[in-house]
C-alpha cells in the first residue's frame, strides 16, 4: 500500500482510495470513515485540506454507519486506482 505523505493524517480505521482524478493537475482521494468518527484526520479537516491542496492532492470525505453496501457501491461507483495511506 502506498504512503502517501511523510506523516499520515489520517486516524486509525479510516480507509483511503486513491481515484482517477476529475481535477486536472491533482491527485485525488476518497476518504471513507465511520460517521461515529467526527473527524478523521489528526490534525482537523481545513488545516489537512489547505495543507494537501498546495501539494496538488484533493479529497472528499464520505462518513458512513454501519452500512458496508453504501461503502462498496461507493467504491463500485468511482474509478478506484488503489487503497493508499494518506
Amino acid at each position: 500500500m502506498e504512503k502517501i505523505l511523510k506523516n499520515r493524517v489520517t486516524k486509525k480505521g479510516v480507509e483511503t482510495y486513491e481515484i482517477v482524478s476529475n481535477h486536472e493537475g491533482f491527485r485525488e482521494f476518497l476518504v471513507v470513515y465511520p460517521s461515529n468518527m467526527s473527524d478523521p484526520f489528526y490534525d482537523g479537516f481545513y488545516e489537512v485540506a489547505d495543507r494537501l491542496e498546495k501539494k496538488g492532492l484533493f479529497f472528499t470525505l464520505y462518513p458512513y454507519a454501519d452500512d458496508l453496501e453504501f461503502k462498496h457501491t461507493l467504491l463500485k461507483n468511482n474509478r478506484v486506482i488503489g487503497e493508499v495511506v494518506l
